[in-house]
């Protein structure tokens, strides 16, 4: 999005120089991710619920009954957080 179009107009030439384009209109889905924009409120949601439902369904867990995350709310976590890798259960390593 850009407010300027002469900008914007001069962006896309350019980036079509090098690949090629199409206007498909504003984004509703993108890498697997469904891509909700609020223009007037200025917000955009991104929403993986797509694929959640697929996973559970892959599992066979499309019936289990959700809980609460044991997590508070807005925790930030940084890698120090994490465990050191020789720490980490195998399991969870591919």
């Amino acid at each position: 999005a850009c407010n300027n179009k002469e900008l914007y107009q001069r962006f896309l030439t350019d980036l079509g120089k090098d690949f090629e384009l199409s206007d498909q209109g504003p984004v509703s889905w993108y890498l697997g991710v469904s891509v909700k924009q609020d223009l007037t409120n200025k917000c955009t949601t991104l929403s993986q619920e797509q694929y959640v439902k697929e996973v559970l369904e892959r599992f066979g867990m499309t019936g289990a009954t959700p809980v609460s995350t044991l997590m508070e709310a807005n925790t930030h976590l940084t890698s120090a957080d994490c465990p050191p890798p020789h720490k980490v259960d195998k399991q969870f390593k591919r």
